[in-house]
């Protein structure tokens, strides 16, 4: 790779990390606003926000994987799985609309091991 192109790459994988560092660390859900989408970045194990909060309805995850392993992000509720990505490639991104009935969901990367890794997180939806 080109030296431009390189740190060009490595700028945004900074800034990626970075973002998931900032809200790794936060105890609580991150509430989905009005706009019904939310950005979900995954990465080498850990997905990133790990805790949401949305009210029943639609909603639009966008998700895009920063890591150097292939990852896809399913919406679980229990053993259902309500709606998932096909497998993303790294430096690649994709959209998930799905409508959500109240109760609690899990968000995981349910490629070979990536959830029992650590690539999971949870979704609460209200009424």
């Amino acid at each position: 790779m080109p030296p431009v192109r390189a740190a060009k790459a490595t700028a945004l994988a900074v800034c990626a990390l970075s973002a998931l560092a900032a809200t790794a660390g936060c105890g609580q859900a991150q509430r989905v606003g009005r706009s019904r989408l939310v950005q979900v970045a995954l990465t080498e194990y850990r997905l990133s926000p790990a805790a949401l909060r949305v009210r029943r309805g639609p909603l639009t995850l966008v998700v895009h994987d920063f890591g150097r392993l292939a990852h896809n992000l399913a919406v679980l509720r229990g053993a259902t799985t309500v709606a998932e990505t096909p497998p993303i490639q790294p430096g690649s991104g994709v959209t998930l609309a799905v409508w959500l009935a109240p109760g609690t969901y899990t968000l995981a990367s349910t490629l070979l091991d990536d959830e029992a890794l650590g690539m999971h997180g949870k979704l609460a939806v209200t009424r």
